[in-house]
C-alpha cells in the first residue's frame, strides 16, 4: 500500500461526489454506507479534506458534503494532501536513508520507473478523469452484492 486507509477511504469518498449532481450535498451516513467506510473515521476525513479546500461542508439538517470545486481542478495528489500531508514519492521504497543511482537499494532501477508513473497518477490525473471508471466499479459492487456472490 502507497498511502494509508485514510487516503484510500478520502479518494473513494471524494471520486463519489465528483458523481453527483453539481451542488448536490452528501451526508457521511451515505458515504459511509455506500462504500463500507466507518462513519467516525470518514468524518475525521472530511474535515481535514474541507480545511484543504478539497470539500465544501454545510452543517444542519439539509447539510452534508460536497466538491469544493469543480472535478476537473481536483488532482489525486489534493485529496491525498489534504489527509496525509505532503506527498513524498522520492523516498527510497525500502526506507533507507541512502538510496541513489550511485548507492541504490536493490529495488531502485525497477522502483524509478513505477515511481515516476505513480508520480503521474497522483500528480497528473484529474478526479475528473477517474469518475466514469468509478461509476462502473460502484455498479458492478451493487450488482454483486444484489445478486449475493
Amino acid at each position: 500500500m502507497l498511502y494509508s486507509r485514510a487516503g484510500q477511504y478520502a479518494v473513494q469518498a471524494v471520486l463519489l461526489l465528483a458523481l453527483q449532481p453539481e451542488g448536490k450535498l452528501l451526508r457521511i451516513k451515505e458515504i459511509g454506507e455506500q462504500l463500507d467506510i466507518p462513519g467516525p473515521f470518514l468524518a475525521q476525513i472530511f474535515h481535514k479534506l474541507a480545511k484543504f479546500g478539497v470539500l465544501f461542508s454545510m452543517k444542519g439538517p439539509t447539510g452534508g458534503f460536497r466538491l469544493a470545486k469543480p472535478s476537473d481542478e481536483i488532482r489525486i495528489s489534493d485529496i491525498i494532501e489534504g489527509v496525509e500531508g505532503k506527498v513524498n514519492t522520492d523516498e527510497c521504497v525500502m526506507g533507507l536513508k541512502e538510496c541513489s543511482p550511485d548507492s541504490p537499494c536493490p529495488f531502485h532501477d525497477k522502483w524509478t520507473q513505477i515511481r515516476d508513473d505513480f508520480r503521474a497518477l497522483l500528480f497528473d490525473q484529474k478526479l475528473s478523469e477517474l469518475t466514469a471508471t468509478f461509476k462502473q466499479k460502484l455498479q458492478t459492487i451493487q450488482e454483486q452484492e444484489t445478486s449475493g456472490s
